[in-house]
């Protein structure tokens, strides 16, 4: 007797479709994590030379690859290229082919991951959207426009942008108000980018204008006290069309540089908000109450290892 001879045909075929698809499951399991399902069903370690995934410097992004009807190619990733002409070398990557990018156009390719190359910081997740992606290039585009054109500016971009990320990967997050007057510049503005400029000062405008006619209400509204700081929150930011101009992608970002119970506290670089932060200064001079006094609302990164917390604001205060 065999129990296969009192099967449909439709029940085998699809008794075997299963016992496929799960086969190939459990191989794409064990090939994303650098290891065979022979090695995982003995307990092995992981092959000798695995290292974290980058993503390669030619990438705007990596992301999963995935075929056309959605299952993901475990032994490839995608690359939204920088440039369509230079690909990431000896991963054997598809011909560049055009992706939509906001009003512009990107190009994609698939690539092959390397053998060195472990399951950590293999990308997870879809390609950003085309409008997420084409806001964080004019992003860039517009911190090159704050820093203006000049050699010597225009040479510390990559090491700053290095260090932000750096600051995002190792830090933790907290929201919290620090006074205006310990806001600090990551970078001068440029003096040969009129665009930057000019775009400061009408923000610069936009705040001065809003707290002549709210200061009163920014005392009451956000700390009930007539006599204590005026605040300027993000949801006033936010929501507040006086303020559009201050609107931008990402909150106030800063780092202390030091320990802030110390005397010689120099105060909070502003890694992210640079010339909107500039703005604020702008609006309330040196010397003036309102910027002894004004309360701004940023997120800042802190740091758990404190030989961490050093080195990232020794990296700070040399590139400013």
């Amino acid at each position: 007797f065999s129990p296969l001879a009192t099967m449909s045909t439709s029940s085998l075929q699809f008794n075997l479709q299963a016992c496929f698809i799960l086969s190939i499951a459990w191989t794409v399991a064990a090939t994303r994590i650098g290891q065979s399902p022979t090695e995982l069903d003995s307990g092995v370690e992981p092959r000798a030379g695995i290292t974290k995934f980058a993503c390669p410097e030619q990438c705007w992004e990596c992301c999963q690859a995935r075929m056309f009807w959605g299952w993901i190619e475990s032994d490839k990733f995608k690359c939204i290229v920088k440039n369509s002409t230079l690909l990431p070398p000896l991963r054997n990557c598809t011909s560049p082919k055009q992706r939509s990018w906001g009003r512009e156009v990107a190009h994609k390719t698939d690539c092959k991951y390397l053998d060195s190359d472990g399951a950590e910081g293999r990308p997870q997740q879809h390609c950003k959207t085309h409008t997420e992606l084409y806001k964080q290039m004019g992003w860039l585009w517009d911190k090159r426009g704050e820093a203006g054109n000049t050699i010597a500016l225009q040479a510390t971009m990559k090491q700053r942008v290095a260090l932000m990320q750096k600051v995002w990967r190792e830090g933790t997050k907290e929201k919290r108000f620090i006074p205006l007057s310990k806001m600090l510049l990551f970078h001068p503005m440029g003096q040969d980018a009129v665009s930057a400029l000019v775009k400061t000062g009408e923000r610069a405008r936009a705040v001065a204008d809003f707290s002549f006619k709210n200061l009163l209400t920014m005392r009451k509204r956000d700390t009930g006290n007539d006599k204590s700081a005026p605040m300027l929150s993000e949801t006033a930011i936010n929501n507040d069309p006086a303020l559009e101009p201050m609107r931008s992608i990402n909150s106030f970002q800063v780092v202390a540089l030091g320990n802030e119970s110390a005397e010689d506290f120099e105060g909070f670089v502003t890694f992210e908000g640079n010339g909107r932060s500039t703005a604020l200064r702008w609006a309330h001079p040196a010397g003036t109450a309102s910027r002894a006094r004004m309360q701004i609302e940023v997120v800042q990164y802190k740091f758990a290892d404190p030989q961490v917390a050093r080195e990232i604001a020794a990296e700070f205060k040399e590139i400013r």
